[in-house]
């Protein structure tokens, strides 16, 4: 697993983002040129991850974000936790 990838786990542990059961939150990772992708194994944890945007990481500061064409359902704002349904577009 990327160092990255271990980083971005146990900072979603440490802050409560991630659900209390057993194994790792990110399930795949791909590295480009400049960007890494992440794969979660939940919907709820992939919403949460995008709470560690902007968090500090080997001198940089990581941006964590959907990727720019993702579709979702709709979008509705409850408990801190987006939620969504297919073929809708939401912004953050």
């Amino acid at each position: 697993m990327l160092r990255s990838a271990q980083f971005l786990n146990g900072a979603l542990r440490k802050v409560n983002l991630a659900l209390n059961v057993p194994g790792d939150v990110i399930t795949n990772t791909r590295v480009s040129d400049k960007f890494a992708f992440i794969q979660l194994r939940s919907e709820h944890e992939t919403s949460n991850a995008l709470n560690l945007s902007g968090i500090p990481f080997m001198g940089a500061f990581l941006k964590v974000s959907r990727p720019g064409k993702y579709m979702v359902s709709e979008c509705t704002f409850a408990n801190g936790i987006i939620h969504t349904r297919p073929h809708h577009t939401c912004k953050n």
